[in-house]
């Protein structure tokens, strides 16, 4: 069985709080459909895309790391 993890964010606080539950609700419809596991989902408020050094996308990544989760673009 497959497993993923899931990363939402939006940039800048003009957008809503809705956005990344949307976002999430979509990802884990399509692991549904193709019979992935969720491992967790990952998140970043306000936060700009032009760097990594974000606390969502630093815990994705570390636990990619440990191998806990692997990647598979959607």
């Amino acid at each position: 069985m497959t497993t993923v993890a899931i990363y939402a964010r939006y940039s800048t606080d003009l957008q809503k709080e809705a956005s990344i539950e949307d976002q999430i609700r979509l990802c884990q419809e399509r692991a549904e459909r193709e019979g992935w596991t969720v491992y967790q989902s990952y998140t970043d408020h306000g936060q700009s895309g032009a760097t990594l050094l974000r606390p969502g996308v630093q815990m994705l990544l570390s636990d990619a790391q440990s191998w806990q989760i692997r990647y598979h673009p959607l």
